[in-house]
């Protein structure tokens, strides 16, 4: 499906101002009320309009009455929002340099790097109109077109979160089962390669499965549209991958590898490759925006949890790239290919000369 297409949006029999959003679509009429639901819009947003001059329902930058106020909206809270950001990391280094408060320096460089991550977006996407609108479109096909791979992702997450409580439970504790079936790096010298397949869909805590779980369904929605195929394919070499390569910087043969962030940041790094390598079939800077938000995870790991298996982030992140680029390469090939056989039949059927 043309994610650009403007056809796949629903019809309306209504000639009036409405609003619908949510996933049980929920309508909302008049004028200033739909003014209030546009003022929080966002590409990310699920929000419809209809206007009486409309005979469907279009995301607000799509709608020509109200689209330069929407744009304008836009533009001025994402400038609202960086100076916010600028505002707190002033903040954090003011007190970073009073007595006790060194974990401000730590805030500072982390709200700097988010700063450097919203620049870099308001500048390539949110001052621009075209590029607004591609990424509302995009966004709007995948939310629509990519039930299955949220389906498929949640309940991998599920399941394994549901088999670690289980396991816990029933051996009294996270550590009795890392032994039993974790990535383990004196059992992996011992011979037992299987734990690199069932290890990292344990965690440590709750908010490690939880961060990762979001991740993973936010990103395997994009690479599912790309190609689902490939996009398991990543993750689990990818959480190989990273679990091999913490275990060549790990000193100790009892230290364990937990975790799917390597294969979610594979995916992350699929989708952008793919995108950087195929412009033409994506939204404008799409490629840029997944690659630096997965580099912005791995610095924001690596300040937050110095201790974390952060080569395993950058071998996932980095796997994932080249693979996304040899994807889309393969792609591109594929439809020249094709046009190229498609031209060659049409000239062998036409009346021009040609030589064979």
């Amino acid at each position: 499906m043309n994610w650009r297409a403007l056809d796949r949006f629903p019809n309306v029999d209504e000639r009036e101002w409405q609003a619908r959003s949510g996933l049980r679509n929920r309508k909302v009429v008049g004028k200033k009320t739909v003014g209030v639901a546009i003022k929080g819009w966002n590409p990310l947003s699920p929000l419809l309009i209809g206007t009486p001059d409309s005979t469907q329902l279009l995301p607000p930058v799509l709608v020509a009455s109200i689209q330069k106020k929407v744009f304008e909206s836009v533009r001025g809270r994402s400038q609202f929002s960086l100076a916010i950001v600028l505002f707190f990391i002033v903040v954090c280094l003011v007190c970073a340099h009073m007595p006790a408060r060194s974990n401000m320096l730590t805030a500072a460089h982390i709200l700097i790097g988010i700063e450097a991550f919203l620049i870099a977006e308001y500048w390539l996407v949110f001052r621009r109109s075209d590029a607004l609108i591609e990424r509302s479109l995009y966004c709007f096909w995948v939310r629509e077109t990519a039930r299955i791979d949220f389906v498929l992702w949640a309940s991998v997450m599920l399941v394994a979160g549901s088999f670690q409580l289980l396991a816990q439970w029933i051996h009294g504790g996270l550590q009795p089962v890392v032994d039993q079936y974790g990535i383990v790096f004196h059992a992996l010298a011992a011979g037992e390669y299987w734990r690199l397949l069932s290890g990292p869909f344990l965690h440590n805590d709750f908010p490690h499965w939880a961060i990762n779980c979001f991740l993973l369904i936010f990103v395997g929605l994009i690479a599912g549209r790309i190609s689902r195929a490939n996009a398991v394919g990543v993750f689990v070499i990818g959480s190989v991958v990273g679990a091999l390569i913490t275990w060549g910087y790990m000193p100790s043969p009892d230290d364990a590898y937990l975790g799917v962030s390597a294969g979610v940041m594979g995916i992350l790094g699929f989708c952008g490759g793919a995108a950087w390598r195929g412009k033409d079939d994506y939204p404008k800077a799409l490629g840029f925006t997944l690659i630096t938000f997965g580099l912005l995870n791995v610095y924001l790991s690596w300040l937050y949890s110095p201790a974390a298996a952060n080569e395993a982030h950058v071998a996932g992140l980095g796997l994932g790239i080249m693979w996304g680029l040899l994807f889309q390469q393969a792609r591109i090939r594929q439809n020249f290919n094709e046009v190229s056989k498609n031209a060659r039949g049409h000239c062998e059927h036409s009346d021009v000369p040609h030589r064979t």
